[in-house]
């Protein structure tokens, strides 16, 4: 009885927050163009109304925008008035599907709390603009333009297949040799340059986020992932609660804390200072994993 009693609770809650959604939040996603090139990218845009009392937030270069692939995403300022907040954002799309019309929705979530609503916009279409207007089945051999000789000449078909053996033999030493002495070093050194390049891109894109777009909850997410990756660690679904639980990350605390506060609570605008916590954390954090590499 009791179990009924919750499951009817949690059934009638999503209803209302489906209703509620349905009814004050407006989401809207159409391509700009009507027909798409394999390989090349064409524009898509999303865009909401909703109250502004709601947490609404756009899928970011993480989501899986199947069977398309992100080449770029424009976002632009959110806009509000005393009763709605308006956001758009023009992502570029390139297929690869050879269907000749492609069918396309993107989604919008609404956060609450640890949960979130997904909204869907309406479904748009495209017509995919074909380069190779007919591919003929057999090309006639008069049409061909092929040369006539006739002349003899002699094709050396001998394979010398010891001197083949003997080479894949000597190759598998010098390859046993390099592996057995110089195994290790090697292996470092492409774990070192993956965790350069990462680490470098990671610090671009945090840069940027911190700088310009100021989109918190995408801030959080690109720190999360990196560090799941560099510690080993499961970042991405840990909570703040659980992240603090973490040794190294309860020096930056208050920073976690103050951008829970301006993802689920009231919108402020963060300083820029205090996002760079951030930032000094994850450089610190990657030199020990340098070192702990490099003495391994």
């Amino acid at each position: 009885m009791f179990r009924k009693i919750i499951f009817g609770s949690l059934l009638l809650l999503l209803i209302n927050h489906f209703t509620y959604s349905q009814e004050d939040v407006t989401i809207k996603g159409y391509f700009l163009e009507d027909s798409i090139k394999i390989g090349i990218s064409t524009p898509y845009v999303l865009t909401a109304k909703y109250p502004i009392s709601v947490d609404l937030i756009f899928p970011d270069s993480l989501y899986d925008f199947s069977p398309y692939e992100l080449e770029e995403k424009l976002y632009y300022p959110t806009k509000s008035d005393l009763e709605f907040s308006y956001d758009s954002a023009v992502y570029y799309l390139t297929s690869f599907e050879i269907d000749s019309i492609q069918f396309y929705q993107m989604p919008a979530f609404i956060l609450k709390g640890k949960d979130s609503l997904v909204l869907t916009a309406q479904k748009d279409s495209i017509f995919l603009q074909q380069m190779v207007s007919e591919i003929p089945d057999s090309v006639a051999v008069e049409a061909m333009p092929l040369l006539e000789n006739t002349t003899y000449k002699k094709v050396n078909f001998a394979f010398n297949y010891p001197y083949l053996i003997i080479g894949l033999v000597v190759l598998l030493i010098i390859l046993i040799v390099v592996f057995v002495f110089f195994g290790k070093p090697i292996r470092k050194w492409f774990v070192l340059r993956k965790m350069s390049k990462t680490h470098l891109a990671y610090l671009e894109q945090l840069e940027k986020t911190i700088t310009s777009d100021k989109n918190y909850e995408y801030l959080i997410t690109l720190w999360k992932n990196y560090h799941a990756k560099l510690e080993g660690e499961p970042y991405t679904s840990y909570t703040t609660k659980e992240l603090l639980k973490l040794a190294p990350v309860k020096s930056i605390e208050p920073v976690l804390k103050n951008i829970d506060k301006a993802i689920y609570g009231k919108p402020t605008t963060l300083p820029v200072s205090e996002l760079y916590q951030l930032k000094n954390f994850s450089q610190e954090r990657y030199e020990e994993k340098i070192k702990e590499v490099q003495n391994g």
